[in-house]
């Protein structure tokens, strides 16, 4: 699908690079169409993007006014949830994307890359060295390092390991600029620099517009699931290796209070194991929905009395889950488990709009869910009232947008 951009003459040319893309919903879709917009408006914008279809609950046949164009690249119809097969799917896709970039990317044009596929980000950063282009890096996950934490490799001691980060910390020396979701992201990534690269910090934003609190009982999943009498806490997302979820069951096992109710929404990797655990437990409070579409959530985020944000240990400053101003927009406070010191968490205690446990916490965790009854949700109401003022003020998606569009004319 292509859209040409018109009256584009004398004005500077972007190219933006990401696997995902409209009309693909999942988060950096979602992300990357919402800044190639925001770009068009001053610059003349190409896209270099992946095949449409990731996102199974992608509008297909919607249209978007675009001022930019799209080119998409194919790549083989492999399982994305299996390791070895999601792989060698985006590494195709990526070498794809650096043949096109090869020939394309002029030396005076802006390149504006994601982290995803991690492949590009070498692949462009040789682009950048051979043609001196400017090269900016919106660093959604740090790789290779993210790698320990998804258990995908042991040890750093590890010489594959080892050989790998020596090219991407090469990699990321040839941006312009590096772009970070918080400070202990920005921590990571000036680390891997020396200090040698300008970063700047903009976080993810909150649809505002779209998002807003709504009556708990009057939700149609809490009607479907009959969860009106539960105290209900939703985990909206990906299911996958980076959230730590198989620890959270095992806390869940330990809950005797009858009224906490857990309901995840969502796909990914781990879903069939998560699934399987809870009947082989036989859990009864914990419900799957399935995956949802983007249009539906300010359904899901309000089906629930507090929004779930977990990583899994030790991946501070590798990443930062975009749903936790969504939940906040919601005015849900946000029940925060993983490394305190990581931006979220010190955003949740900052702004007193949530709760936050290290995921080795567990007898607090338990005690936690166990206490929980009416009165706690008076001050959960207080709590999420605070995070939605917040977002509002802070991280409303205009304000954010803006920040990308005065950078990139910077």
């Amino acid at each position: 699908m292509e859209r040409i951009l018109v009256n584009n003459l004398k004005r500077t040319k972007v190219w933006i690079v990401s696997e995902l893309f409209y009309p693909d919903q999942a988060s950096t879709g979602y992300i990357m169409t919402n800044i190639a917009e925001a770009l068009a408006q001053d610059h003349e914008v190409h896209v270099i993007c992946g095949p449409a279809g990731y996102d199974k609950l992608n509008d297909g046949n919607a249209t978007l006014d675009f001022h930019f164009k799209i080119h998409r690249i194919g790549t083989l119809n492999l399982n994305k949830n299996h390791l070895i097969t999601r792989i060698v799917r985006l590494f195709i896709l990526s070498l794809g994307m650096f043949f096109r970039g090869l020939i394309w990317v002029g030396k005076n044009d802006t390149v504006f890359i994601v982290t995803n596929p991690a492949f590009v980000i070498p692949f462009y950063s040789i682009i950048t060295w051979i043609k001196g282009n400017r090269l900016l890096i919106l660093v959604h996950d740090v790789f290779p390092e993210n790698l320990i934490p998804a258990k995908i490799i042991r040890s750093n001691k590890n010489l594959g390991y080892r050989f790998i980060k020596q090219i991407f910390d090469w990699s990321y020396r040839q941006a312009s600029t590096l772009i970070v979701l918080g400070s202990d992201m920005l921590e990571i990534l000036s680390a891997k620099t020396n200090d040698k690269v300008p970063i700047k910090v903009i976080e993810n934003w909150a649809n505002v517009d779209a998002i807003a609190p709504t009556h708990f009982k009057e939700n149609e999943l809490i009607i479907r699931y009959g969860l009106d009498d539960k105290i209900v806490f939703c985990f909206a997302g990906n299911l996958g290796r980076m959230q730590g979820l198989e620890r959270l069951l095992q806390i869940i096992k330990k809950i005797d209070n009858p009224l906490v109710h857990f309901l995840f929404i969502g796909d990914g990797a781990l879903l069939t194991t998560l699934r399987a655990e809870v009947t082989n437990q036989q859990l009864t409070n914990v419900t799957f929905a399935g995956a949802m579409c983007r249009d539906d959530q300010n359904v899901f985020l309000n089906a629930c009395h507090f929004g779930l944000v977990t990583l899994a240990p030790d991946l501070y400053g590798l990443g930062v889950p975009s749903k936790s101003y969504n939940i906040l927009a919601a005015s849900k406070p946000i029940l925060f488990i993983g490394n305190k010191q990581t931006e979220i968490s010190k955003m949740v205690r900052t702004h007193d709009c949530g709760y936050t446990f290290d995921e080795w916490e567990v007898d607090s965790l338990v005690d936690f869910f166990n206490r929980l009854d009416s009165k706690v949700l008076i001050e959960a109401e207080r709590k999420g009232a605070k995070g939605r003022e917040l977002v509002m003020t802070r991280y409303a998606k205009d304000k954010i947008l803006d920040r990308f569009k005065n950078l990139m004319n910077d």
